[in-house]
């Protein structure tokens, strides 16, 4: 009989990014920042604001891993959707 022992020791875990959905890309902005995060837009609807006062309509994080044989870090990131 053989026994398997799992162990989470030494593994970090992500966060998850603080919700930014209904917030203006400015305010969202400033949020994620502020927890560490990068926000990337991936996506806009019209055309009638600046990004800045575009709402946010939805989020997905995502973590980004540093080229290999690099000295980088990992980047955590949410791409969010806006509707200007």
């Amino acid at each position: 009989m053989t026994v398997t022992t799992l162990t989470t020791e030494g593994l970090a875990y992500a966060s998850s990014p603080p919700s930014v959905s209904g917030q203006t890309y400015s305010d969202a902005s400033a949020a994620l920042g502020g927890a560490g995060y990068t926000p990337v837009v991936s996506t806009t609807v019209g055309d009638q604001k600046a990004w800045p006062d575009c709402l946010v309509v939805n989020e997905v994080g995502r973590t980004v891993q540093p080229p290999p044989n690099s000295a980088g870090s990992v980047t955590n990131e949410v791409l969010v959707s806006l509707n200007c």
